[in-house]
Formats: C-alpha cells, sequence, structure tokens
C-alpha cells in the first residue's frame, strides 16, 4: 500500500473489529437468511470500505448507487458511511 493506506486500513481494521459484537454480529443473527447476511457484511460492506481506501475519496451520489446495487440494508449502508467518515473519506 502507499501513501498512507496501509495506516487507513489498519484503522478500518480496528474500527470493524470495536463494532463485530455490538452492530454486525446482531445484525445477523435477526436475518432470516443469516448466510446471506454474514456475506453482505463479511464481503461485501468490507470490500467497499477497502475499495474507497484505494480510491482515496468518495464521489457525490457513489453511496447511493452502491448500496442500492450491493442491495445493503440501512443499516449496512449507514455503517459503510460511518466507516468512511472515520476514516476522513467523507
Amino acid at each position: 500500500m502507499k501513501d498512507g493506506r496501509e495506516e487507513m486500513g489498519k484503522k478500518a481494521v480496528a474500527w470493524w473489529n470495536e463494532r463485530v459484537e455490538s452492530v454486525i454480529l446482531p445484525d445477523i443473527q435477526n436475518q432470516e437468511d443469516q448466510r446471506m447476511a454474514a456475506f453482505k457484511w463479511g464481503q461485501l460492506v468490507w470490500q467497499e470500505i477497502m475499495m474507497f481506501i484505494d480510491l482515496g475519496e468518495v464521489r457525490e451520489g457513489e453511496i447511493d448507487w452502491l448500496t442500492q446495487r450491493r442491495g445493503f440494508s440501512p443499516l449496512q449502508r449507514q455503517f459503510l458511511e460511518d466507516a468512511l467518515k472515520h476514516l476522513g473519506l467523507m
């Protein structure tokens, strides 16, 4: 990674890990299809956080398009936005 992306990645991991038990796991457990919910959190939400770290910015309208395309729940969308704000990308 270049230009501070490694540090930003570490910051994202720490932020994510602090919220696994309080946000992510309860949401997965409350879903009818827990496998799909776990996939969305573990693969899709995380993947998008890392993509924005690589891009270094979030363009206008991108969150709307992305969350609709991925089928994120309102909680997943808010989590993504909060993560990006925490990382200084929004």
